[in-house]
C-alpha cells in the first residue's frame, strides 16, 4: 500500500507516522499499472497521471467515498440506522434538525460540521472532525470508544455518500460549483450517493436534484420534496439566544417549533 501526498500538504511528521504503518509514502505520481486499484478523492484533477494513467490502463479508481462504504461493512451496526446527508447548502442544519426530531424517541449521535453530538445527554462528543466521508469512521470509532449507545447515526457528508446508508438525503444541488480543477462538477460527485446506493434503502431528494439527475434506479425507494410543498413550507428562527434557538415551521396547515439546545462540549 502506497500514499501519495497529491497536494502536498502533508508534513515530513504525518509522511513519517504513515511510514511508521507500514504504508509507503511519496510526493509523485507513481505509474498506475503497479497498483491493483487506485483510491482517489472526488475533488482530484482528472487529469493528474495516475488517474490518466489508470484510464488509458484500465486499472479501477475507487472514491474516498465508496471506500469508506466497503470499510464501514465490516462495523457492527446491527439494529442502527445510517443517514447520510449531502448537498450544496442545508447540509448542518437539516442533520440538526433530523436529529432532534428523531432525538425524541430514538438515541441520535450526528457527526455534523458542529461536531460530534449525543443527543441523548446534549454534549459533544468530539469537535473538531472534518465532514470528509473518512471522519465517519473516525466518529463512529470516538462514539464506541465513549461508550454511548445509539439507534440512529446522522451524517452530514461533503460530495456524496459512502453507500452504505439505510438512508440517503440530497438536500438541493442549487448554486452548482465546478471541482477538480473545474474538470467536473460538485453535482457529479453528489449523483454518486443514487449510484452507490445500497439496494433496498432509501433516497430522500430535493426535487431540483431529482430533475438533474433524471431516471433513478428502481431497487431504491426514493422520495421527493415536491414543488407544491417547498411553495408552501415556512421555516425560520424564532428565538435565538446563549442557550440555543428556537425553530418554527408552517406546512400547509400544519406548525410547529423545534428547540436546538446549544451543545455542552465534554471532551
Amino acid at each position: 500500500m502506497t500514499a501519495i501526498d497529491v497536494y502536498r500538504t502533508l508534513g515530513p511528521e504525518s509522511l513519517g507516522e504513515l511510514e511508521k504503518e507500514g504504508i509507503k509514502t511519496s510526493l509523485e505520481p507513481l505509474n498506475a499499472s503497479d497498483f491493483d486499484f487506485i483510491v482517489a478523492p472526488v475533488h482530484l484533477d482528472t487529469n493528474y497521471p495516475m488517474l490518466s494513467d489508470a484510464a488509458l490502463k484500465k486499472i479501477p479508481v475507487l472514491s474516498h467515498h465508496q471506500v469508506v462504504g466497503r470499510i464501514l461493512s465490516g462495523y457492527n451496526l446491527k439494529n442502527k440506522t445510517i443517514i447520510e446527508l449531502t448537498g450544496t447548502k442545508a447540509k448542518t442544519s437539516t442533520s440538526i434538525l433530523l436529529s432532534d426530531i428523531l432525538s425524541r424517541e430514538k438515541k441520535v449521535v450526528s457527526h455534523t460540521s458542529r461536531g460530534l453530538e449525543d443527543w441523548s445527554t446534549g454534549a459533544i462528543i468530539k469537535k473538531g472532525l472534518s465532514i470528509t466521508p473518512a471522519s465517519i469512521l473516525t466518529a463512529l470509532d470516538a462514539v464506541q470508544d465513549a461508550g454511548i449507545e445509539f439507534d440512529v447515526f446522522v451524517a452530514e457528508i461533503s460530495l456524496g455518500g459512502t453507500g452504505s446508508a439505510d438512508m440517503g438525503i440530497i438536500t438541493t444541488i442549487a448554486n452548482d460549483y465546478k471541482i477538480a480543477n473545474n474538470t467536473r462538477l460538485a453535482s457529479d460527485a453528489k449523483r454518486r450517493m443514487i449510484l452507490d446506493a445500497r439496494p433496498g434503502s432509501v433516497l430522500v431528494v430535493n426535487n431540483d436534484a431529482l430533475r438533474f439527475f433524471g431516471a433513478c434506479r428502481r431497487d431504491i425507494n426514493v422520495i421527493s420534496f415536491t414543488g407544491s410543498v417547498n411553495a408552501s413550507c415556512n421555516v425560520y428562527y424564532e428565538n435565538l439566544d446563549e442557550k440555543g434557538a428556537t425553530i418554527a415551521y408552517f406546512l400547509d396547515k400544519e406548525h410547529g417549533r423545534i428547540h436546538i439546545r446549544k451543545p455542552q462540549i465534554t471532551i
